[in-house]
């Protein structure tokens, strides 16, 4: 499921709509996009077709697509129509994907004078972005509506839990730039699941509570981390990893998935909570609340690294296109 939006020139036929002297067709639209940030275009975009965008942001994990002239030009189906892009974002995604796509439309649309047709609200004129995003929210609710009563709402995560992970992968390539090179490393923050137990009276073939989820990083080795915050923290121990009979390193990393708070716990003789890791102190005011920094490893760092017993099996982490906001699961589950 997918919300669809056509985009033709605002004035005047296709081959000739400039602003600025650029022209709204596919091979300046193309020359535009490969010039920003985070667009695939044609094979390398996976899209299964040789004039196919994906915009994909390897931190945040928003993806939508961009077909370019799918109505005339080189392979088009139909040479009469003006279109010069066609756009798809997912209606189960989290709400950030569609602020982010509307972001990059606005840009589009104002750079190269082109109008959208919207098949879901029957309307077209210049790109709103508000309207845009108000009737994603009308077909998204109503896809969300759909597979709750189906028993196929996807994995839920608060909204503001979400929008927190966003906001800091986001920014994460910025902080890392700013960063000296031997600085702290700023790990991305992820997804998993969180499936509830079954209740003992579930029947075979139901389908049970909706999954949750819950935010998590690595922090490798015990080495000097600027800590986001999130749920839980995965210890992979690598350089790290056990020793059999105290001489040979066992074959494979050692992980451990530990909550934050027993990794970052605050510290200090009036402290009543939970005592972490060694050596985590606050991080600038750059960074948001909560964020915790380790500048240096220390022996006492490492011995608590290697202390939790591992896991059997890692977190099953999950894409960020496979969550949606908790509220929103909720408000469709009870409209169903």
């Amino acid at each position: 499921m997918s919300y669809d939006l056509f985009l033709k020139p605002a004035s005047g036929p296709a081959s000739g709509a400039t602003v600025s002297g650029a022209t709204a067709d596919a091979g300046e639209l193309r020359t535009y996009l490969v010039a920003r940030p985070h667009y695939l275009i044609g094979e390398p975009a996976g899209t299964g077709s040789p004039t196919g965008v994906r915009y994909g942001h390897a931190d945040t994990g928003v993806t939508f697509t961009l077909d370019l002239a799918p109505g005339r030009g080189e392979g088009g189906t139909n040479p009469e129509d003006p279109t010069v892009a066609a756009f798809a974002i997912d209606l189960l995604v989290p709400r950030f994907f569609a602020r982010t796509a509307a972001e990059e439309l606005a840009a589009l649309c104002e750079r190269f004078d082109l109008q959208v047709e919207d098949p879901q609200l029957d309307e077209v004129g210049p790109f709103d972005s508000e309207a845009f995003l108000d009737g994603w929210d009308r077909v998204a609710e109503m896809a969300a509506r759909h597979a709750a009563g189906c028993g196929q709402a996807p994995p839920a995560l608060p909204a503001a839990a979400l929008n927190a992970a966003h906001e800091w992968n986001e920014h994460r390539a910025e902080w890392r730039d700013r960063m000296p090179a031997d600085g702290p490393g700023i790990p991305r923050v992820q997804l998993r699941l969180a499936r509830p137990a079954a209740p003992a009276n579930l029947r075979k073939g139901d389908p049970g509570e909706a999954a949750s989820a819950r935010t998590w990083c690595a922090w490798v080795d015990a080495a000097p981390i600027v800590l986001p915050p999130c749920d839980d923290v995965l210890l992979v121990r690598d350089a790290m990893r056990p020793r059999r009979f105290g001489l040979f390193k066992t074959a494979e990393a050692s992980l451990c998935l530990v909550p934050r708070s027993s990794v970052a716990g605050l510290r200090g003789a009036e402290d009543s909570g939970p005592k972490g890791a060694p050596g985590f102190g606050p991080a600038p005011e750059r960074f948001p609340p909560g964020t915790r920094q380790l500048l240096h490893a220390s022996k006492e760092t490492a011995a608590w690294f290697r202390r939790p017993e591992a896991d059997e099996a890692p977190p099953q982490a999950v894409p960020p296109r496979a969550v949606i906001e908790a509220e929103r699961v909720a408000a469709a589950a009870a409209r169903s």
